[in-house]
């Protein structure tokens, strides 16, 4: 078990919710990450009775009744702006968002418009308000017709969610962001062009997810960006057990 500190924010990296189930059934089970706040990227929806959207990628889907070994695993909030939120359509983004609060999990890079996805979710660590970001890569999901969708890239919202977090008296504050090349260690330079806009703009840290592999760390201007966190609880061609 990782034991945290009321000072300690731990952001770790992608969650497959269709594998909890195996956690559940694990003899040994119990709480992952003990004290502190943590964040993670949830990579599938939460749903019942839905088909999958047509898209490409495999869909990831964990059921309503293992939603609460989140909490087991310590997490508290999850962004939840990523390529595979949408693999069971807008009804499926829906029934996500609300099996995530009946269990007391915070989310955020989600919403109803791009600039509503991107709105900054606050958490108390020790003395410090930190507001936190999600962002995904323009593949799939973003919002539609009124529909709910995740936080596409782009350079306008992602600087108005910035400007907006330090208005309202962050600390500091965190960028989520769901982009990459899968089991690739490096990053595109589209990618890291767009990481140094977002220090630029006044984040602290860029923390990139979804390449599922763990990335190098830059120290760019006043902020800190590592290019890929690996996976949290997850199976890829590198870590075929959790």
């Amino acid at each position: 078990m990782i034991e945290l500190t009321k000072n300690d924010l731990l952001i770790v990296g992608d969650i497959n919710p269709k594998l909890l189930s195996g956690y559940r059934s694990a003899k040994n089970y119990s709480r992952f990450v003990q004290g502190g706040f943590v964040i993670a990227n949830l990579e599938g929806a939460i749903v019942e009775n839905l088909e999958p959207y047509p898209k490409t990628g495999k869909p990831r889907a964990g059921s309503p009744d293992e939603v609460d070994l989140l909490c087991t695993l310590g997490v508290q909030a999850v962004s939840l702006a990523n390529n595979h939120l949408i693999d069971y359509g807008p009804a499926g983004i829906k029934t996500t968002c609300r099996y995530l609060a009946s269990v007391g999990v915070g989310y955020f890079g989600v919403g109803r418009t791009v600039s509503d996805a991107m709105t900054p979710f606050f958490v108390k660590v020790g003395d410090a308000w930190v507001a936190l970001i999600g962002i995904a890569q323009n593949e799939f999901g973003a919002p539609y017709g009124g529909a709910c969708g995740e936080a596409a890239y782009n350079e306008r919202d992602a600087l108005c969610a910035i400007w907006q977090a330090n208005d309202l008296g962050a600390d500091r504050v965190i960028v989520l962001f769901h982009a990459g090349i899968e089991y690739v260690q490096l990053p595109s330079p589209a990618q890291r062009r767009r990481c140094h806009f977002l220090v630029e703009a006044g984040a602290d840290a860029v923390i990139c997810q979804h390449s599922h592999i763990a990335g190098p760390i830059e120290r760019y201007e006043q902020g800190w960006i590592s290019y890929g966190t690996g996976d949290f609880f997850a199976t890829s061609r590198y870590s075929p057990h959790l």
